[in-house]
């Protein structure tokens, strides 16, 4: 830009040839130096994204099973202790108990309907005494 200013200014001082023509000419220069340096500065972007871009690669096994088959081993040293085994069947018997508690509530037009009944029933045998 400030060859582009020096040299105008030269022309324009010395008035030696046209000065629409060189006005003309020096701006087409500066546009084709101008763009230029934009493709240069958009060339070394795109390297600098080559260079550090992240590659993911996903890879997929089939699922390997391993069977072992063991002989004669005592398969009672496998189990967990007592107390785990206490507190696996508190916790499953908490949700069994949750359940149940769940049904109950999911029922609820079941006991609405036995109470119903039982209230007519109760008022029938009222109106034959």
């Amino acid at each position: 830009m400030a060859e582009y200013d020096s040299r105008q200014t030269k022309h324009i001082s010395t008035k030696r040839c046209k000065l629409k023509e060189t006005t003309k000419a020096e701006e087409n220069l500066l546009n084709a130096q101008t763009e230029a340096d934009n493709l240069s500065v958009e060339n070394k972007q795109l390297a600098d994204k080559v260079k550090y871009c992240n590659l993911t690669i996903d890879i997929y096994q089939q699922p390997f099973h391993y069977k072992q088959v063991l002989v004669g081993n005592n398969v009672d040293s496998y189990r967990h202790s007592l107390l785990h085994r206490i507190l696996d069947a508190l916790n499953d018997g908490w949700v069994v108990l949750g359940y149940i508690i769940v049904f109950l509530f999911q029922m609820w037009w079941l006991s609405l309907l036995a109470i119903i009944i039982f209230v007519a029933i109760r008022m029938s045998i009222m109106t034959k005494n």
